[in-house]
């Protein structure tokens, strides 16, 4: 069996290589973190790019849309405005129409007017021919 010297000696030898590994282990965790570090600027140094990116190209399709809203806004009008002036036409091609329907209207009207006028006249002349020659039956027979 050992003594307590050597013993003491061997558990020494023991924790001075513990202490040696601390040691290495401490070193190995400040280079991790070093790296870590590093990553960390790395990735915020390309988030910060990617940032940038996104911007450009966000403003990039907000000028490219508001250019297509504005040629679609032109191109709107022009439609409107070729519209309006058809419509324009149609309206007076319609209300010529209207016009001319209605004084050929008025003056089949007034020829109508004329012809029921005259025919009432003679049938008011032959009601009264008539009511003469029944008053005139009737007062033969009356003074027989």
């Amino acid at each position: 069996m050992a003594t307590v010297e050597e013993r003491l000696a061997f558990v020494e030898g023991r924790v001075q290589e513990l202490s040696g590994g601390y040691a290495q282990l401490r070193e190995d965790i400040r280079a991790l973190q070093v790296r870590v570090e590093v990553l960390d600027q790395r990735l915020s140094t390309r988030m910060d790019a990617l940032d940038q990116k996104l911007d450009r190209i966000r403003e990039e399709l907000l000028g490219r849309v508001e250019a297509g809203d504005a040629q679609l806004r032109s191109q709107v009008e022009a439609v409107e405005a070729k519209l309006g002036s058809r419509i324009d036409q149609v309206e007076a091609r319609l209300s010529d129409r209207m016009d001319s329907v209605e004084d050929k209207l008025s003056r089949q009207m007034a020829v109508l007017d004329g012809k029921l006028s005259s025919w009432l006249r003679w049938l008011v002349g032959i009601l009264l021919v008539a009511l003469v020659g029944q008053t005139g039956v009737l007062a033969q027979a009356v003074f027989r």
